[in-house]
């Protein structure tokens, strides 16, 4: 997991060394409780709620989740949100409940 800065906002990673994403199934892992491949089953489980909950934050603040996935080696997340003076666009009662 990794931040950084990158232009006018803040770049939030997450990187794995999972079993990867078959590239014709990115699309579908932002769907709640999805699962892919012929090899996932209810025991195996599916990526849940993690991922959907990024896209909503992501669609909240107007910026992109990128994916990119190699099957076999492990997938990296990325979020862009936006900065406003070295906060994440935040209002400041928004900061004041945050730190509270």
């Amino acid at each position: 997991m990794s931040a950084r800065r990158a232009g006018e906002g803040i770049v939030l990673a997450v990187k794995d060394s999972g079993s990867g994403i078959p590239p014709a199934e990115i699309g579908q892992i932002f769907d709640r409780f999805t699962r892919i491949g012929t090899g996932r089953s209810r025991e195996s489980g599916g990526f849940g709620l993690g991922l959907p909950v990024v896209k909503a934050i992501a669609e909240a603040h107007h910026g992109p989740v990128q994916v990119r996935s190699t099957v076999g080696v492990g997938s990296e997340f990325e979020l862009l949100l936006p900065a406003s003076n070295g906060h994440l666009g935040l209002t400041p009662p928004d900061r004041q409940a945050l730190a509270g």
